[in-house]
């Protein structure tokens, strides 16, 4: 093309903070969904925590919140949710200590809570996974009043069957300490691409 420059189509980006690398490529964002035009604040009240106490959002204000809907009889899309938001955790607490990982609060939310009690989210939630996720409920009238506020559709197959599953949206949601929503990533996406994206909106620490 006559140019002594070739422009590649991957574009990279080396953050370096306090002497570690993260690095975002196009690849990365292909997890990562655009920003919903119509804002999401997260607000919500009287909903029960698989430990039986009553929460709201006024409980988790002032933490980086990962949100996520599914529900534990799930056997596809839930329990890869709930690994890679497991790892996600990890994988901070190995590259930035513990005290960088209590910022963040996952917040599991129940799409069927006909069936998701307490106590069942308790047994699925803290007996396999990363201890800071919390899983939540309400009644149907709730969860889908906070289902609408992240644009968050479900819907039950099977209506008459003791069996029935839910189909539901699977992304993750990023909310900063302010409640004010940031990205949403796929279920899917590896924990190694969504921790460079996630200190782009937060300051990287020093390790």
């Amino acid at each position: 093309m006559g140019t002594a420059f070739k422009i590649s189509v991957t574009l990279t980006i080396l953050f370096v903070i306090g002497g570690v690398g993260l690095i975002v490529t196009s690849d990365t964002y292909r997890y990562f969904r655009s920003k919903t035009v119509v804002t999401i604040s997260p607000q919500f009240t009287d909903f029960t925590d698989m430990y039986g106490n009553t929460v709201s959002y006024a409980n988790f204000r002032g933490k980086r919140l990962l949100v996520g809907f599914g529900y534990t009889s799930c056997i596809d899309i839930c329990p890869v949710t709930l690994a890679n938001l497991t790892n996600i955790l990890y994988d901070i607490e190995a590259a930035y200590g513990t005290a960088e990982a209590e910022k963040f609060q996952v917040l599991y939310i129940t799409v069927d809570p006909e069936r998701d009690t307490p106590q069942v989210l308790y047994d699925i939630i803290h007996n396999v996974y990363h201890p800071a996720i919390l899983g939540i409920m309400g009644n149907m009238q709730q969860t889908v009043r906070l289902s609408d506020q992240f644009r968050v559709t479900f819907r039950k197959s099977q209506e008459n069957s003791p069996y029935y599953t839910v189909a539901h949206t699977a992304d993750i949601f990023l909310i900063d300490e302010t409640g004010t929503y940031q990205t949403q990533f796929a279920h899917t996406a590896p924990p190694k691409a969504v921790l460079p994206v996630i200190y782009t909106y937060f300051e990287q620490p020093e390790t």
